[in-house]
C-alpha cells in the first residue's frame, strides 16, 4: 500500500482551493466522504481523500491456457449446485448451522445508519493514549472553497494549541466511526479506528491490558475537562 503525502492547499482556476495531493494524482478520481468538520459552534466544509493508494499493487486474472480467455465467476446453489442469476440473490444472517434469517434490500435500508455528513470532533486525548492496534485508515480531510480554508485554518490552530489528538465520529460508507484528527505540518490527517471487537491481541498484550486497566482504571483519562479540574 502506497502512502500519499499531502502538501501545502493550492487554489484550482474555477475558485476551490485543494492539497497538492489531489491536484497532482490523476487516480484521486474522487473523495471518500464530503461533509462538514465540526468542533463546537465553528463547522467548515471538508471532503475526505484516501492518504493510501492501491493502485501500484500486481493483480492477476484466472485464464483458460487452452484460449487465453478470462474465465466468468459463475453464482451456483450452494445445495441444488443449480445456476442463480445475482438479481435474484438477497442477503441471509446465519443463526444456525443451515439458518438463515433473510433480508430484503428494503428492510435493510430502514436500518441502514443516517449519514449526518457530519464529522464531529467530541474531545481530545493525549496521542501516546490511544493504542496503534487501533489505527485503521487514513485521510486527508482537505477544506472546500476559501471559507472551508479559512475555517479549518481556525480549527488547525486551535488543536495545535492544545498539543493534543482529537478524536471525532462520522458516518462513513454507510457505517459509524471513530476517528483521530491531528495537526501534520499545515494540513490535518484523520485516521479511522477499529473497534474493539476487531482487535486480535496476543495473550501477553491482553493480560497487560486488563491489569493495568485493574491497576490504574482512571489513567488515560487526559480530556481537557478533567486537566482544567485539576
Amino acid at each position: 500500500m502506497h502512502h500519499q503525502s499531502l502538501s501545502q492547499q493550492q487554489q484550482r482556476p474555477d475558485g476551490r482551493f485543494e492539497s497538492a495531493y489531489v491536484a497532482g494524482n490523476s487516480t484521486a478520481a474522487r473523495p471518500s466522504w464530503e461533509g462538514h468538520l465540526r468542533l463546537s459552534l465553528l463547522t467548515c466544509p471538508v471532503t475526505l481523500w484516501a492518504a493510501t493508494s492501491e493502485a501500484e499493487t500486481v493483480r492477476f486474472n484466472r485464464i483458460n491456457p487452452e484460449t487465453n480467455n478470462r474465465i466468468s465467476m459463475v453464482t451456483v446453489n450452494a445445495g441444488t449446485r443449480e445456476e442463480v442469476e445475482r438479481g435474484d440473490l438477497v442477503k441471509g444472517f446465519q443463526v444456525a448451522k443451515n439458518e438463515y434469517v433473510l433480508f430484503t434490500k428494503e428492510e435493510l435500508d430502514l436500518v441502514e445508519t443516517e449519514s449526518t455528513k457530519i464529522l464531529d470532533i467530541e474531545k481530545f486525548m493525549l496521542r501516546s493514549s490511544i493504542d496503534r492496534l487501533y489505527l485503521d485508515t487514513p485521510y486527508h480531510p482537505v477544506p472546500s472553497g476559501k471559507a472551508g480554508v479559512e475555517a479549518l485554518a481556525v480549527i488547525r490552530e486551535a488543536m495545535r494549541k492544545q498539543q493534543m489528538v482529537a478524536i471525532g465520529r462520522l458516518v462513513l460508507s454507510q457505517r459509524e466511526r471513530l476517528c483521530t484528527i491531528e495537526v501534520e505540518e499545515d494540513a490535518l490527517q484523520m485516521t479511522t479506528l477499529r473497534t474493539e471487537a476487531e482487535m486480535r491481541r496476543s495473550l501477553t498484550q491482553d493480560r497487560r491490558r486488563k491489569a493495568k486497566t485493574v491497576a490504574r482504571p482512571g489513567q488515560g483519562d487526559q480530556s481537557p475537562r478533567r486537566r482544567a479540574g485539576r
